[in-house]
């Protein structure tokens, strides 16, 4: 029979000064037939075995050791920029800790700004593609056009056939989208200044996993994401495009939705660096969930939606008030028209609380099997609202999906 394969190395260590040096510090115990046994160094007895004849003699004896119970680390648990997630811990039946796990993860603040960072780096080979074009001429200095865009969940995929409604895809999400950004663009007033107002969850999802970021539900995807995000940008650089041929001044909201927390600021970035050499555009910096802009008297607010809309106009008096967000900190008093946009739901909703008016926008995607299931059957829409400097909302429109959707 051919030896232990591990016993030569059994033996080998065994000879080492180390482990020699280790039996001589064991402590002597004694069992509780007597006998002296030996610990190593470091550990304790957990426990005893013995075995007995028929006459009840003891003819053998195991003792069982254990590590002692562990000392304060001499290094940090946790690297620096950490934080703590989770720990476990084994204890001994006196209750001292034997081991322990500590599980830790990037702190979000550092995970933020590694993420902005890296970003900022990727798309640093698009910076100012977007050429400067001329200004329109005779634009109305006293109007600013709000082109509002609910939910678009580009890369979002549903089949009427499941659904009872029309099929959508990265194809006809791009066809409808830029029909209906054309339409509200030729229907609108000349106003000097524009806004181009997403109001969240612009894609469906934000990694080829196709898992919302909090919850981790799967969505039904239509492609991988790098597809996703090209059909993104290019309907967004199409729409400010347009923009720019109509309006002198084009700013550009782009609001962390639920769908997309990072994608969102992945767009923003995206079109700052693509339009740097265009003075017309002005993109908001969406570090912030809570974003404002200000046009004369009026004060706007978006936000994605998730929280209680009767927190709102609390939330916005805050941050627009002494002590609020900065360079905000007087709006709420020095404006007289207040209006906060949000989607999330898409379906339309108009409230007026205390103080300020909600506007929820519709969306102009078809349903997929999830939002069949639930029981929701919202009309498909995007608006578009004019507000004079001092006076307020003056005109409105919108487009239905109808109206740009083609025979399939």
């Amino acid at each position: 029979m051919m030896p232990y394969k591990d016993s030569e190395k059994d033996n080998a260590r065994r000879r080492t000064p180390e482990y020699r040096a280790q039996v001589r510090k064991r402590r002597k115990l004694k069992a509780p037939s007597g006998q002296s046994v030996s610990v190593p160094a470091g550990h304790r007895v957990r426990g005893y075995s013995t075995l007995r004849d028929q006459s009840g003699e003891t003819t053998r004896e195991w003792t069982k050791t254990e590590k002692d119970p562990i000392d304060p680390p001499k290094f940090p648990v946790v690297p620096p920029d950490w934080a703590v997630q989770s720990t476990s811990t084994a204890l001994d039946a006196e209750g001292k800790a034997i081991v322990q796990w500590v599980r830790a993860e990037p702190k979000v603040v550092a995970l933020h700004d590694r993420f902005v960072e890296a970003v900022g780096a990727s798309l640093e080979r698009y910076r100012g593609h977007a050429d400067p074009v001329p200004a329109p001429v005779d634009r109305d200095e006293d109007l600013c056009a709000v082109y509002a865009f609910g939910d678009a969940h580009i890369g979002m995929l549903a089949r009427g056939k499941e659904t009872g409604g029309r099929n959508f895809d990265l194809k006809i999400a791009e066809q409808e989208f830029c029909d209906a950004q054309d339409l509200l663009i030729e229907r609108a007033p000349n106003a000097k200044r524009a806004v181009f107002l997403n109001i969240g969850d612009f894609l469906h999802y934000e990694d080829d996993s196709q898992l919302t970021p909090a919850h981790k539900n799967k969505v039904d995807g239509d492609q991988r994401w790098r597809k996703v995000i090209e059909v993104a940008v290019t309907i967004q650089r199409r729409c400010l495009d347009r923009l720019l041929d109509k309006h002198e001044q084009v700013d550009v909201v782009e609001v962390p939705g639920n769908h997309d927390p990072k994608g969102a600021q992945v767009l923003a970035l995206m079109m700052q660096l693509l339009y740097e050499r265009e003075p017309r555009v002005r993109v908001l910096d969406n570090t912030n969930p809570f974003l404002y802009d200000r046009f004369g008297s009026n004060l706007f607010a978006y936000c994605h939606g998730e929280v209680k809309h009767e927190q709102l106009p609390s939330i916005i008096a805050a941050d627009c008030g002494a002590g609020g967000v900065r360079g905000c900190e007087s709006w709420w008093s020095e404006c007289r028209h207040r209006v906060v946009f949000v989607g999330h739901r898409h379906h339309l909703k108009r409230n007026e609380y205390p103080g300020i008016t909600l506007e929820m926008l519709r969306t102009l995607i078809a349903r997929e099997a999830y939002s069949n299931k639930a029981g929701y059957r919202s009309e498909a829409a995007a608006i578009q609202v004019t507000y004079h400097v001092s006076k307020g909302e003056r005109h409105r429109q919108q487009v239905f999906a109808d109206e740009v959707r083609r025979a399939e």
